[in-house]
């Protein structure tokens, strides 16, 4: 019931992927989510209580090359690259150090290009697969708009994030299975990093985990 404790994080992730020829592919997906987090306290220089709400919604928009690179086809590499767009809202509400209630709000848009090299092996069946990939990011943000002041911005590490493009090193791993009697549903999960390589400081998270089914259209 205390409306200063609460974390929760809800949304959607969905990719989609088209063989144009045997070699050439485009690629799409959309993300979205909708978060929330409790802050403030010992280590806020300013504020004593925050409620932070986080809106996000972004585009990716990409194509490539693939091919197997064993005699049996099980073996693929494949490298893609494309450009995404999106917005970074978020609110924060709480109370001060002097318990006055105050309000915030920080908007931003985003442009982003990634380069995405993988190497992706499958069993003879075809209900394992398996894949490490790379992805490279070149991020840019556009268009802030805040009532954060100049010292809070320096504090929160908000007041450099859209003066360079913030280049980011994402390895990952992800691992599907299939069902010989469905063999149109997957179920797969994806683990990586993102590591900032450039040396504007800013807050980011360093680690995904996600859980999802994969429908491949012609074979259901």
């Amino acid at each position: 019931n205390d409306q200063y404790s609460r974390n929760t994080s809800n949304g959607i992730d969905i990719q989609g992927a088209y063989a144009i020829t045997n070699n050439i592919g485009v690629q799409g997906s959309y993300y979205s989510r909708n978060e929330s987090t409790n802050g403030g306290g010992v280590e806020d220089d300013y504020f004593e209580r925050s409620v932070i709400d986080y809106n996000r919604h972004f585009f990716e928009f990409g194509a490539g090359y693939f091919t197997p690179i064993d005699q049996k086809g099980k073996m693929l590499f494949q490298v893609f690259g494309g450009v995404g767009f999106g917005r970074f809202t978020f609110t924060d509400n709480g109370k001060d150090k002097m318990q006055n209630a105050y309000s915030r709000f920080h908007n931003a848009d985003l442009t982003k290009f990634y380069l995405e090299p993988a190497l992706t092996f499958r069993s003879k069946d075809e209900t394992f697969a398996a894949s490490l990939c790379t992805r490279f990011s070149f991020a840019k943000f556009r268009n802030v708009q805040t009532n954060y002041t100049a010292p809070e911005k320096q504090f929160f590490k908000l007041d450099s994030i859209n003066r360079y493009t913030s280049v980011f090193f994402e390895p990952a791993f992800v691992n599907s299975y299939g069902f010989n009697k469905l063999p149109g549903l997957r179920i797969e999960y994806q683990l990586g990093l993102s590591l900032l390589m450039s040396r504007q400081i800013m807050d980011y998270r360093r680690f995904n985990f996600s859980v999802g089914l994969v429908f491949d259209i012609p074979k259901l």
